[in-house]
């Protein structure tokens, strides 16, 4: 997850192995709205000065976080650029 100022973008892979590559504002209500119904599964989420409070609401709704530096990121994305 790339937590950004205005918007952020994820990619969630689903029990069934679909990849869902979703775009939603940045607030707290958006993120509990979507990972509040979810399965407990760990976030990757890419550490950034918006990430800790996006991480510390994921704990929050049971889920555990890792952050990771955005260049570690990038290698995680087809087009090398970070998601």
């Amino acid at each position: 997850m790339d937590l950004g100022k205005r918007e952020s973008q994820m990619a969630i892979l689903t029990e069934d192995g679909e990849l869902l590559n979703r775009r939603i504002r940045t607030e707290r209500p958006r993120l509990v709205e979507m990972f509040g119904r979810r399965p407990q599964a760990t976030i990757l989420v890419e550490a950034s000065t918006e990430s800790e409070w996006g991480a510390r609401c994921l704990e929050d709704l049971g889920h555990s976080r890792s952050s990771w530096p955005t260049r570690t990121m990038r290698q995680c994305t087809p087009s090398g650029r970070a998601a």
